[in-house]
C-alpha cells in the first residue's frame, strides 16, 4: 500500500512537468533545448507548483529521512546488552559494541547530510530559475 501510494503521488507530482515542458530547437540553433511552456499560467501559480514540487521532492524526504534514520540511531543507542556477568570479556565486548553503533549511527548521519547536500542546489536552482522574471523561459541546453 506504501509503495503504490508512493508511486502514485510521484506520478500525479509529474504530470504538470509532463505536459508543460517541451523538447525543441530552436530557429538558428542546432542544440536542443528544453523548457517549461509557461504562457497559460499566471505567475503565482507557477510559483506555488515550484514551491509544492520543492516541498514533496525535497524538504519532505529529508524530513521523513532525518526523522527515521534519527529514531533508528535513537534506538540502536539505547539498546543494551543482556546479561550480567562482569569480565575483561565482557568488557572488551561491550567496548566494540560502543564502536560498532557508533559507526552505525555515523553511517546514518553520513547518508541524510549527502542526500540533503547532493539535491539542494539542482532543487533550488530549478525554483530561482522558475521565479526569475526577467529572464526568459527556463532553459537548459
Amino acid at each position: 500500500l506504501l509503495i503504490s501510494t508512493t508511486w502514485i503521488l510521484g506520478c500525479m507530482v509529474s504530470v504538470p512537468d509532463a505536459l508543460l515542458v517541451k523538447y525543441e530547437i530552436p530557429p538558428g540553433d542546432k542544440h536542443p533545448q528544453c523548457y517549461k511552456e509557461t504562457r497559460g499560467m499566471k505567475g503565482s501559480l507557477e510559483m506555488v507548483y515550484d514551491m509544492f514540487v520543492l516541498t514533496v521532492q525535497y524538504v519532505a524526504p529529508v524530513l521523513v529521512m532525518g526523522y527515521s534514520y534519527g529514531m533508528i540511531a535513537l534506538t540502536i543507542w539505547r539498546k543494551t546488552e543482556s546479561g550480567l556477568v562482569q569480565s575483561s570479556q565482557s568488557t572488551i565486548r561491550k567496548n566494540q559494541m560502543i564502536k560498532s553503533k557508533q559507526k552505525v549511527i555515523k553511517m546514518l548521519i553520513v547518508i541524510v547530510t549527502v542526500y540533503t547536500i547532493c539535491y539542494f542546489p539542482i532543487n533550488i536552482g530549478w525554483l530561482l530559475l522558475g521565479s526569475l522574471a526577467s529572464l526568459p523561459p527556463a532553459t537548459v541546453g
